[in-house]
């Protein structure tokens, strides 16, 4: 037994309610089951119900059984005094508020019918993937739309929350949080947390001051990274070893610089090495004097004409310091402007939105997803296996998000398709 199947018996009423006592024997009649609660505090909200000859309006709290009230120190919680209501699967143990009155109890355990409890522990113990893959044929077309609009809503609010704690570190400074965020995102996955490191310690307002002179960004780009430590490479490298040396001690950095055992380079497509990525970050910087008006722009084409930079001459035969190779690719390559577009844009146009309650602002973001063609990777394939069309970029981010946070977590009684095989 699990809370999320309480709750669903309670948001369907999916009980029998004839004849419908609490505990301790008194009539109750429902009129509204409220609202699910996603933050701190009882589990639903505004829930209202006839009892004791009057009317109840406040929140309920779920257990499986009444003891874990208790248990889970909601006695001493004065936030909880404002349930008025203790859904529970199995009544064990009479429970009290933290000002010692008693809270009606309603047990569900002998009133779910046997058929409903069967069908979800048949999706609870499912081994595949995705624990639904035998009903999907079933489902239509307008409940499978459902579902991606209610998966890609969960990912923008998740990623929008990601950018906010970031938004709100840098004391609601969205150029800065632009800046980290594009740095962050060009690290990939092997390298976004050295990346993101970078963008703390060189800081965009030093990044601003020295827009104009691509050498200088780049030494302090690279200077910051540790990749201008030791011996001088060659001359490329020695120039900015100098200009470094200046400027990091014009503005008090050397004591902030990471370290060359901070990056990786294992197992990586050169395009992709760290260094080729900070020249092509210093050749973005060099030509755009804000970042946040680049990514927040309403046209998606405008931003990868943008981001479409290429690395500074020197890049044209190296792909690290000192070592020469023939190198065709300076320029950020399509896939990886549509992964900043992903990455970067559409959380930064969320969050900006969302702190805006733009919902025109959010129309942009769908739109810019709409048009980026559909990832190719195994956990798209397995939803085109079982019949779900994957059409852009949209589908494959919602499918990603239903896959990673639904499915794999059980949670199907918060998804359409779970709910609709449950009723």
């Amino acid at each position: 037994m699990t809370e999320q199947f309480l709750a669903f018996l309670w948001k369907y009423q999916r009980f029998e309610k004839q004849n419908l006592r609490t505990t301790n024997g008194n009539l109750i009649e429902i009129f509204g089951t409220g609202y699910q609660n996603e933050n701190e505090g009882a589990d639903f909200q505004m829930v209202r119900f006839f009892w004791q000859n009057n009317e109840w309006i406040g929140t309920a709290e779920l257990h499986i059984k009444s003891s874990d009230w208790n248990k889970h120190q909601h006695q001493q919680d004065e936030g909880y005094n404002n349930v008025v209501l203790h859904i529970v699967w199995e009544d064990d143990k009479p429970i009290f508020r933290a000002d010692n009155s008693v809270i009606p109890t309603l047990e569900l355990k002998n009133r779910t019918p046997n058929y409903l409890y069967q069908r979800w522990r048949s999706l609870e113990l499912n081994e595949n993937k995705i624990p639904c893959a035998s009903h999907l044929s079933e489902i239509d077309e307008l409940m499978k739309a459902q579902l991606l609009e209610n998966a890609m809503l969960h990912r923008l609010q998740q990623k929008s929350k990601l950018v906010k704690e970031i938004w709100l570190q840098n004391e609601l400074d969205w150029e800065e949080t632009a800046y980290q965020l594009l740095v962050k995102s060009l690290g990939m996955k092997v390298n976004q947390a050295p990346f993101l490191r970078l963008a703390t310690v060189l800081p965009f307002k030093i990044i601003l001051k020295n827009r104009d002179n691509l050498l200088a960004l780049e030494a302090l780009l690279f200077g910051m990274a540790g990749f201008l430590e030791g011996e001088s490479k060659d001359n490329y490298h020695q120039q900015l070893q100098k200009e470094f040396q200046f400027l990091a001690h014009k503005y008090q950095l050397n004591d902030k610089k990471l370290a060359l055992k901070d990056w990786f380079f294992l197992r990586m497509r050169p395009a992709n090495f760290p260094t080729l990525r900070i020249a092509q970050l210093a050749s973005i910087l060099h030509k755009n004097s804000t970042i946040f008006s680049l990514l927040i722009d309403e046209n998606s084409a405008n931003i990868a004409e943008k981001l479409n930079v290429s690395a500074s001459v020197y890049w044209e035969t190296h792909y690290q310091f000192g070592k020469e190779t023939k190198n065709k690719y300076t320029k950020l390559g399509k896939n990886t402007i549509e992964n900043l577009l992903i990455n970067t844009v559409i959380p930064l146009k969320s969050c900006y939105y969302l702190e805006k309650d733009n919902d025109n602002g959010l129309v942009q973001v769908i739109e810019i997803l709409e048009k980026i063609p559909a990832e190719k990777n195994k956990f798209i394939d397995l939803w085109a296996k079982n019949g779900i069309k994957v059409k852009n970029g949209y589908d494959s981010q919602a499918l990603l998000e239903q896959y990673h946070h639904f499915c794999t977590q059980k949670r199907c009684l918060e998804c359409v398709i779970g709910i609709k095989i449950m009723k």
